[in-house]
Parts: structure tokens; C-alpha cells; sequence
């Protein structure tokens, strides 16, 4: 399980380095499951998906030895 502070890390870490994008409420579906749901819309990242910010935010969390291989 993540913990929420890990969370609150990785946005500081990249916080200017990625672009920040919006949460879109999802009523019907959440309706459906019985739950308030928000998306978070990564697809409005230059590279179209989540992977720059969980690739740049491993990159900035390595240490300096792992950063040389």
C-alpha cells in the first residue's frame, strides 16, 4: 500500500518538471460502482501517458552510485 506522504514526496520532487493536469469527475461511472470518482488526466502530458512522472520521479529518487550505471 502507498502511503500518502510518499505521494506528497514524488509531487514535490517534480513539482515544475512535469505539467500539472486536472481531475475530472466521473458521475455516471461512479454512480455505477457507488463511489465518487475523479480521473486524473495523465493523457494531457507532452508524452500522452504517466510514465514521465513516474520515470522522472525514479531517476530523482536513485542514489548517486545507481545514477553512474
Amino acid at each position: 500500500m502507498l502511503e500518502p506522504q510518499r505521494v506528497r514526496e514524488a509531487a514535490d520532487r517534480l513539482a515544475g518538471l512535469v505539467h500539472h493536469t486536472p481531475l475530472v469527475g466521473s458521475t455516471l461511472l461512479g454512480q455505477s460502482i457507488g463511489v465518487r470518482l475523479h480521473l486524473k488526466c495523465e493523457c494531457l502530458q507532452k508524452t500522452g501517458s504517466f510514465k514521465a512522472r513516474g520515470a522522472l520521479n525514479k531517476v530523482l529518487t536513485l542514489a548517486e552510485e545507481e545514477r553512474k550505471s
